[in-house]
Formats: C-alpha cells, structure tokens, sequence
C-alpha cells in the first residue's frame, strides 16, 4: 500500500518558518501584509480566502479583504488594484480569479504588480519561473509540489518527472521548477499520444489536467510518487476527487497525496511564505522611497509647476491658520519643490506677517532666521543642498522655533495619512519638534503622494497637507 502524503506537516513547518521571519521582521519594524482583492462571492473564492486568512493569522501576517460587489464597474476594480499596487505597507495581493466577464482579466494580471504577485499570475513572475531570476513568486500550487517532495525528502535531481497538464497556473510551472532541480521533465497534456506508456516512465508523476480519475491503473507502476494537483467533484462518489483514481493508485504507487488534504493545504502556506518573503525583500529604504517621489516631482514641466504652485498658494492664503499666525516659517524652492512666492507678494502689502527661513544651525541651538531681504538675489541666501535657500544668520534675525506660529515645510514624499516621510537627520526632521507652538502644514505636489508607507519615528504628520487638488 502507497504511503499517503499529506499536506498537513508540510504546511505546518512551512508556516512556523515564516512565522519566524515575520517576527524578526516586526521587530526591524516592517509588519507583513497580505491584501485580498475579491470581487463577488463565489464559493471557491470565499473558501481559498478563508484558508489564506486563518494561515496569515496563525502566523501572525496582517491580512486585509478588499471585497468588491460581482456588478463592480472597471473603472471602481482597478482603481482599487492601483490603490494596493501604491500602498508600500502592502507586500502581497491575492487577486482572486477569474474575475467576471464585465472586467478584463489580463488587463489585471497585467497591472499587478510584480514585486506583489504573491500567487505568480504576472508575465515577471511567470518569467522568473523560467529563467531563475528573483522576480515576483512561483504559482503557489506548483511550487507546493515541490514543498512536498522537499518536506518528505525527496530529491529530484536524476529522476525522471513526468508532469500531465501544461496550464501556465500549475503545469508548465511545475515542470520549470523540477527542472531547476535536475529532474528529467517531460511535459504532457490532451494531445499527448500514448500517455500511459510515458506516465508509468515517470519516477514522479505530477497530475494538473483537471479530469476527474483520468489517471487510472495503467498509468501507474509500482515505486512511483504521484503528486495529484487536480481537484472535481465526483457526482457519482459524491464528494472531491484528484485526476488520479484513488482507489486503484494506492495498492500500486510507493507514495501519493489525497485530495482533499494533500496540495490544497500546502498551498497557502506557500502564499504565506511569499508574503512574508516580499515584505523581507521591499524592506523600506528611505532613500529609495525619497527618490522615487522626487522623480515624480521633478517630471512636471515648469508651467505645471507654476500653475500647481499658484494653487496651493491660494488654498492657504484662504486657510483660517494662516490667516491668523504672525510669525510663519517659509521656504524658498531652489529646483522642484513646491514654490511660495506667491505668499510673499500677497503679504508685501500688508506687512502683517513676519516670514522667516529655516537656518540648520547657529551653535549648539536651531533657529529660523528672519532676512534682511527676501530677494534671494540679495547678500546673505545661499543654495542649500537638498534644494532649499537657506539664509546666512549675519543677514537677518536670529528666531527661536517657540516664537513661530506656523512651519509651511517641503516633504519629498508624504503618505496618505498626512504624515511627511523624514529621513531622521535633516533640517526638518531635527528642527520641527522644536516648534512647540506651532501648527505643521506642509506644500506638495499630488505626484510626491505615497498611499502608505510603514512610520518610521521621524515622521512627522503634518496637520495639513496643501496640494494642488
């Protein structure tokens, strides 16, 4: 009688590896994320959904469920795709599919992005799957098949494989990823002639062709691991059924798995462990992230520049805050900041409100300085490094940060919550927390927005933040 392989162990240690990780993560301060994109509520959906939540919760992985209804409109689906692909506290999606008719699945696949595809339907993963390189993830049933052989200690190098069904979701991956480990691979399918004679060859024979006990006795010889991906319903049986026949492989076979509780429970511990993988790969890089958004700025041409500029002015000319402080911190764009000079001319006439300029330092205390000359064509402006003028202390007032009523200050990137991403030791970062008096506004553009992005101790949330929307 075959020895029955199955899943249970192998996800077991799977997911208490993963856990480990994600705990080390958590503690680097990077918490795990898995997002679920749904839409309608098909029962193999919610059932593959439930088994993802409960194996993200036993290891302590965040797991959200963006449920979308089945008359979802395109426009709603993928702006809530695009929304996930943005949300650098995301590091897997699970796009449940297929999606309905009224929405274009590649288009989807498509748009997903890669370094997220934690269920490998993106053409990056699928190349990865067959050239090696680290791009995106296997399909997670396919590289269960080899979690399996791996957890009950089976090398396949030298052996042969033979692998029956050639869909890009199982089939062809899982023949690529034997192949990588030095498996002799035959790839068959519907059209194959004399399968038996080649399947009873096989020293593994992995099943994907979803035909309910397709596979019957004489495609089997004894010593054989059969690896059976296939999952129907048998309405003569009355219950789940594999391609292989069950009943006539295992007094022939040396091994083979059951379905259900052979692949299937493997499956979404692999789904977990590539979560938990890209979120160890997409650890946050500051600098990284700062660059992005300061390329998204610097792509606006110098009209939309002036004219988003121009908004942002007007909504805090009218902004009742900045109306009433008389003592606000400015600064001054050097490349593509947003540009506030507008706020100078409109209090030239008025003279109502003292502007001063962030100076890094003056001893061992910071302070703003007040110029003698907000012309920075004038003695005592200098081009700071990071793109702000900065003012010399010798040409102007000394202000201490508890006198200003209002900090308006750059961000390269700032999140959706507000908060403007800091790199711990700039101007901003050391000099904001000074300002006990102060509301903290911040001037962007919409293209240096980030949908969220893991905090980091020198965040700082802006109370506002004026963009050109």
């Amino acid at each position: 009688m075959a020895e029955i392989w199955k899943g249970t162990d192998v996800a077991q240690a799977l997911t208490r590896h993963s856990a480990e990780k994600a705990r080390l993560l958590r503690e680097s301060g990077v918490v795990p994320r898995l997002a679920i994109l749904r839409v309608g509520e098909g029962s193999g959906s919610l059932a593959y959904e439930n088994a993802a939540l409960g194996r993200c919760a036993s290891a302590d992985v965040e797991a959200t469920v963006v449920a979308l209804p089945e008359d979802v409109d395109g426009e709603t689906f993928f702006g809530a795709l695009d929304k996930l692909n943005r949300d650098e506290t995301v590091h897997g999606i699970l796009m449940l599919r297929p999606l309905p008719p009224s929405l274009d699945g590649e288009r989807a696949r498509r748009m997903l992005a890669p370094e997220k595809d934690v269920d490998g339907c993106t053409d990056a993963s699928l190349a990865g799957v067959f050239t090696g390189a680290a791009h995106g993830f296997a399909p997670c049933t396919a590289q269960a098949v080899m979690e399996l052989l791996r957890g009950y200690g089976v090398d396949p190098a030298g052996k042969r494989a033979v692998v029956v069904g050639r869909s890009l979701v199982i089939g062809r991956p899982a023949a690529m990823l034997l192949l990588r480990a030095d498996a002799t691979v035959t790839l068959c399918h519907s059209r194959t002639r004399n399968l038996p004679e080649i399947t009873r060859g096989a020293d593994i024979l992995v099943t994907a062709a979803g035909r309910p006990e397709s596979i019957g006795a004489e495609y089997l010889r004894p010593g054989q691991i059969v690896i059976d991906v296939g999952v129907s319903w048998s309405e003569t049986k009355r219950r789940l059924c594999g391609d292989v026949d069950f009943d006539a492989a295992e007094p022939i076979v040396r091994a083979i798995t059951p379905v259900s509780g052979g692949v299937g429970s493997v499956t979404t511990a692999v789904l977990l462990s590539h979560v938990v993988d890209s979120a160890q790969r997409a650890r946050v890089d500051r600098a990284a992230l700062r660059r992005r958004c300061i390329a998204s700025r610097d792509a606006l041409t110098e009209a939309e520049r002036r004219e988003r500029s121009a908004a942002i002015c007007k909504k805090l000319l009218d902004d009742p805050a900045y109306r009433d402080a008389r003592t606000v911190m400015l600064y001054k764009a050097v490349r593509g900041e947003a540009r506030l000079e507008a706020l100078e001319a409109a209090n030239a006439a008025t003279g109502k409100k003292r502007f001063v300029y962030p100076l890094c330092a003056a001893g061992n205390r910071m302070f703003a300085v007040a110029p003698q000359s907000t012309d920075t064509d004038a003695p005592g402006w200098k081009r700071g490094a990071f793109g702000i003028w900065e003012p010399d202390a010798s040409h102007g007032e000394l202000v201490p940060p508890e006198e200003i009523d209002l900090v308006i200050c750059p961000c390269a990137g700032f999140d959706g919550a507000g908060n403007r991403l800091g790199m711990g030791g700039g101007f901003y970062d050391r000099f904001l927390p000074l300002c006990k008096n102060a509301r903290v506004y911040a001037a962007a553009f919409e293209a240096q927005r980030l949908e969220r992005v893991p905090a980091e101790p020198w965040d700082v949330p802006m109370e506002k933040v004026f963009t050109e929307r």
